[in-house]
């Protein structure tokens, strides 16, 4: 599983490219939707304060489904991907 992290407070929107693993096609992805962290949580703790969304991304060569997810909590923000194995190469840029 792929995983990234990223300032939540900052960050207004994500783009990240790889290359499928199925066909090869490269793959570019920009988010918009961050997450932020629930800053009225009763707790001041990574769990209390998490915020997700869960989203889908299809290859549109091959149609391979990636499953990735977005979280914010008080600590970070973090990126992840389920089907992308850890040591692939995937470019981030934060705006």
């Amino acid at each position: 599983m792929f995983t990234d992290t990223f300032n939540p407070f900052l960050t207004k929107s994500i783009t990240f490219c790889y290359s499928c693993v199925k066909c090869g096609t490269e793959i570019e992805e920009m988010t918009t939707g961050i997450p932020k962290p629930k800053m009225d949580a009763e707790k001041d703790t990574h769990n209390a304060t998490v915020d997700m969304d869960i989203f889908e991304i299809v290859c549109p060569k091959c149609e391979e489904i990636y499953n990735a997810q977005l979280s914010s909590s008080i600590l970070a923000g973090e990126l992840y991907c389920d089907n992308l194995p850890d040591d692939t190469e995937v470019k981030k840029v934060e705006y």
